[in-house]
């Protein structure tokens, strides 16, 4: 499948070229600290900026007579619109292209409007279009598109532009927060209205969508929206002071500079009304001090009223839990007068000349009352956003929020990973939406099992999947609580170990039989909007084949950004995911299979402008993300350079890092550690206070760096990552070799130089487990490498207890700084060389006498494993087969354990007659089965995991009848029929080599071959 991030390249490659200039444009437009990422995106040249699908042809007449699309040329060049055409909705179901076949031409930055010429709209012409909506569009900057059809008014819609060659350009959506209910719309409420857009949408590699800024505003055909260079954001207007006392010492006025310059205050003023016209009589509190704000910056006015006397900058951060520099927050004495708390009230900020340039109104949720407080809960903030009408009058988002002077993100709070009685767990879509609610989520998404819906194999059919999906939309508030669906799927059950997933924010949904672990990281690339989680990684339900990337793009490790990290042990497969390249940041799933939804403490945080569907997703994409353990209201941040966790940083020079904590209610925060690769701890410090911050100041050594905040009961969080994305020429491979004599392992380390110019005295160091200097292996330098060269370093022996990771780092000094680059290797002591699971022996067809695994001792020393077990089925904890007494392993040496069926009256000498061998009491351990083992080995795809008998920790793991499975069906009762390739064979065997991938996971060699249990040939160990 060819992705749209190829196919775009492709597109402005060749026809436009990189729109280099564009990309520093929509950088330099986005709010302070918002994005973090300059790397070079592919960006649409032509992008759709506005439409109108519901005008009125008159004040009489409802006929859609004047819809249009308008259209921005954002690049350096002209464009043809011959070239292209629109796939518009026709009906709820089914879509049509409408060919531009005239030549049109819209010069580089210019603005086209395409007038979408229906039936209703016979007879009329420019003019009459520009009288309608007051405009003076000429045939230079507007067209004429005749079309059968219409845009539609109702239901979830959405326009393409897209070249004649059916390549995509420009998405843009409207009334999509109601996904399946045609009876409600939002963005088309109001005749004759605009929905402008933004790009994008979303911060992803080839994304086209636009993104969706406002609805309902007032029709500006051909002009695209102007802002004023101030927006009031955030207005406190009833905070109490320290002390528990309610007088107004704190309140404040967040100013946004949205220009892309900076600005003095000096010069400006605000005045509020008792009303929304008049002016009250007290004089306009005046910035007269001199205090500049840089472009796309912040500023807090502290209103220092009365109650103020005396108090700080300090204090006033201090009050508000803010680690905001002093320079951001502006201290303004007002003296008697401040914000009102009761009544509908305007504030303005004026020039000093009295013009207006950006106002805000509050508490006008009941128009005529004049007592009312609706919006001025003590201190809670109002946050406002985008204009209304491109006027002065901010939008009001939200009110009651935790207040954020001088911040671009809140806090919110929620649960990712939840169930109901549609696919195995208990309740309603409906009852879990309603109690997540209840319970204080700002956000929830529910993720049934995808085996479990109707229609299972074709999604459009499934009538289940369109109930989730509507009481997400029944349920969703805007500003107050976003509601998502989603799925899981479930690839162990199939695989026996990729694991679960969480898929959210898409119109499809599959199951494990009708599309495969990597062919749907193709179908995630192929729907950037969507968000998808790996679920819950470990030993027990599967590690994502220990996080290899399924196809080998790089881009593949953007398509996930999420990872449920919500224990310790789920935290070491967060690290090493993050060592293999993925690009994820941590939540906490409550996955409940009960009508316990968010019944305890724990939650997932995101950090996001507004509690809306698209701020929050926008937000996850970003990975704007940390998970919360034990704890509902745990406040961190994580800050490189002032850039959020989630970004990504290109040449940051030193890092400062600046990692906050504060927990509002009388938790102390017991420690902060900040980590980079493969676990190294590169900064901490504990604390006693329920409010901490650690900063440091680094060198851009590794490649990224993330933190942990502990609390002393016990509590903790993980935020996201911030990446350093700088071009590292450095790469390693590992690797493990079988060496004569008494040490039998040795791993090795290939440096790979991907640069153009040498590098030298490259550093290479072996740890065993972590970075702790004790634990050093070895340590060697080679002298160089080549410009697209490689060297190896190799390691001296491996201790007798292997089977802990192989860490190794390499350091050179690259551009005049010092980079280092890690990765691992996993040495197992014990492994899994062959298993029967259809072994010879029995009367009836799945009765197999002489099941046997075989396992070869890989140290130097003898390993007894009378503390270890035997592990066959995830799906029953019941079934682990303990070894219960002494039986030891020699060094470099094989044994058998023999799954004898319970009840058999079978001996060993029966066993040595079935596979022609001598093998005595020493050489074999009877493991007596459950009674269902007849089928242990030679069933579904799954694995067998040797286990140390404390904590399960895995050891050893052969899997079979994975992959090779052919699936045939669904029957009619859903089901499939499945046929298990490896056991295919009556009386034969599977047969494992050492593992390759640097894992406990051994390489299947071949199956269906002759048994030899106790014989393990060279080629099934580590190479020599």
């Amino acid at each position: 499948m060819t992705s749209n991030r190829s196919r775009l390249r492709t597109f402005l490659g060749y026809r436009y070229g990189l729109l280099v200039f564009a990309l520093l444009l929509l950088l330099s437009s986005m709010p302070a600290g918002g994005i973090g990422v300059a790397e070079a995106t592919v960006i649409p040249q032509v992008r759709i900026t506005e439409m109108v699908p519901q005008p009125n042809k008159s004040a009489s007449d409802p006929a859609d007579s004047y819809e249009y699309i308008e259209l921005h040329n954002a690049g350096s060049s002209s464009i043809d619109l011959a070239d292209y055409r629109f796939k518009v909705s026709t009906s709820v179901t089914t879509s049509v292209y409408w060919d531009i076949t005239t030549s049109k031409t819209i010069p580089a930055g210019g603005v086209m409007v395409v007038w979408i010429y229906n039936s209703a709209s016979a007879g009329l012409t420019l003019t009459d279009f520009n009288t309608h909506y007051g405009v003076s569009l000429t045939t230079a900057n507007s067209m004429i598109l005749n079309v059968t059809g219409m845009l539609l008014n109702t239901g979830s819609q959405k326009v393409v532009l897209a070249l004649d060659t059916g390549e995509e350009v420009s998405v843009a959506k409207y009334n999509d927060v109601i996904l399946n209910n045609t009876n409600k719309w939002v963005d088309t409420a109001i005749a004759d209205a605009g929905i402008v857009y933004e790009y994008p949408e979303y911060e992803f590699p080839g994304n086209i969508a636009m993104r969706k800024v406002a609805s309902n505003q007032k029709a500006t055909p051909g002009v695209l929206p102007s802002y004023r260079n101030w927006w009031i954001t955030e207005v406190m207007p009833n905070s109490s002071a320290d002390g528990g006392s309610p007088n107004d010492a704190y309140e404040y006025i967040e100013l946004y500079n949205h220009s892309s310059s900076a600005i003095d205050l000096a010069g400006y003023k605000f005045q509020w009304y008792y009303n929304t016209a008049s002016p009250s009589d007290f004089v306009p509190w005046d910035m007269s001090t001199n205090r500049v704000i840089p472009a796309k910056s912040r500023v807090v006015v502290w209103l220092q009223r009365t109650e103020s006397a005396g108090k700080t900058i300090a204090d006033f951060k201090n009050h508000y839990d803010s680690y905001v520099d002093d320079s951001v927050v502006y201290p303004l004495y007002t003296g008697p007068e401040g914000l009102a708390n009761t009544g509908k009230k305007k504030l303005a900020l004026l020039t000093d000349a009295g013009t207006e340039v950006s106002s805000i109104i509050y508490n006008d949720g009941t128009a005529n009352d004049m007592t009312a407080t609706v919006d001025t809960t003590e201190d809670k903030s109002i946050v406002f956003n985008y204009p209304v009408d491109n006027t002065t009058k901010m939008r009001k988002v939200a009110t009651g929020q935790y207040a954020t002077p001088g911040e671009t993100y809140n806090w919110f709070y929620g649960d990712v990973h939840a169930h109901t009685a549609v696919a195995e767990a208990l309740g309603t879509p409906a009852d879990a939406y309603k109690k997540a609610r209840e319970r204080g989520a700002d956000f929830f998404f529910l993720s049934d099992h995808a085996e479990g819906f109707d229609n299972r194999t074709n999604y459009p059919l499934s009538e289940e999947w369109k109930m989730i999906r509507t009481q997400a939309d029944e349920h969703n508030v805007p500003s107050t609580y976003s509601a998502f669906s989603g799925f899981e799927i479930a690839y162990n059950h199939n695989t026996g170990y990729y694991g679960h997933l969480n898929v959210f924010n898409t119109e499809w949904f599959y199951e494990r039989y009708n599309k495969s672990y990597p062919d749907l990281f193709g179908e995630l690339r192929a729907t950037p909007e969507a968000i998808a989680q790996f679920n819950h990684p470990e030993d027990h339900f599967g590690d994502f084949n220990d996080f290899v990337n399924p196809d080998g793009d790089p881009s593949t490790y953007d398509l996930i950004p999420l990872i449920e990290v919500r224990t310790d042990h789920q935290f070491e497969y967060f690290k090493r995911g993050l060592d293999k390249g993925w690009h994820f940041a941590p939540t906490f799933g409550g996955d409940n299979h009960s009508k316990n939804w968010l019944g305890t403490q724990s939650r997932t945080v995101v950090l996001a402008e507004q509690n809306t569907r698209e701020s929050m997703l926008d937000a996850m994409r970003s990975r704007r993300v940390y998970s919360s353990y034990g704890d509902a209201d745990l406040r961190v941040r994580f800050k490189i350079n002032g850039a959020e966790m989630g970004s990504k940083l290109v040449s940051p020079g030193m890092l400062n890092i600046d990692v906050t904590a504060t927990n509002p209610t009388s938790d102390n925060i017991s420690n902060i550690t900040v980590y980079s690769n493969s676990g190294r701890i590169v900064a901490t410090q504990s604390y006693v206070s329920r409010k901490a911050r650690l900063t440091a100041s680094l060198p851009p050594q590794y490649g990224y760096y993330f933190a942990r905040v502990e609390q002393a009961d016990g509590d903790w969080a993980v935020t996201a990552p911030i990446w350093i994305a700088d071009p590292m020429p450095l790469e390693i491979s590992m690797g493990t070799r079988q060496v004569s004599g008494t040490a039998p392992v040795q791993v090795e380390a290939t440096i790979h130089n991907s640069g153009t110019v040498p590098l030298s005295n490259v550093k290479v160091e072996f740890f065993k487990n972590n970075w702790d200097a004790g634990n050093k292996i070895d340590e060697t330098t080679l002298p160089s490498i080549a410009a697209s060269g490689s060297a190896m370093a190799v390691t001296a022996e491996i201790p007798a207890s292997a089977g802990l990771p192989i860490l190794v780092q390499a350091t050179a000094t690259v551009g005049g700084v010092s980079r280092t680059i890690s990765s691992s290797v996993i040495v197992p002591e014990l492994l899994i060389t062959e298993m029967s699971g259809n072994s010879p022996g029995g009367s009836g067809a799945d009765v197999d006498e002489f099941d046997f695994i075989e396992v070869y001792n890989n140290t130097k020393s003898a390993i007894d494993l009378g503390d270890y077990a035997i592990r066959y089925d995830y799906t029953d904890e019941n079934k682990k087969l303990e070894i219960e007494k002494s039986f030891a392993i020699p060094a470099q040496s094989a044994k058998v354990f023999w799954l004898r069926l319970t009840g058999s009256t079978k001996t060993l000498a029966d066993f040595n007659s079935a596979y022609g061998t001598s093998l005595t009491a020493s050489d074999v351990y009877i493991l007596d089965a459950h009674p269902d083992q007849s089928k242990a080995l030679n069933g579904n795809a799954t694995w067998v995991k040797l286990v140390r008998d404390s904590g399960d920790a895995v050891v050893s793991m052969a899997i079979y009848n994975e992959g090779s499975s052919t699936v045939h069906g669904p029957m009619a009762n859903g089901e499939h029929v499945i046929s298990y390739l490896d056991t295919a064979v009556d009386g034969s065997s599977v047969v494992y080599g050492n593992p390759l991938d640097g894992t406990y996971r051994m390489s299947k060699l071949s199956a269906n071959q002759p048994p030899t249990p106790g014989t393990v040939l060279s080629s099934q160990l580590p190479p020599n």
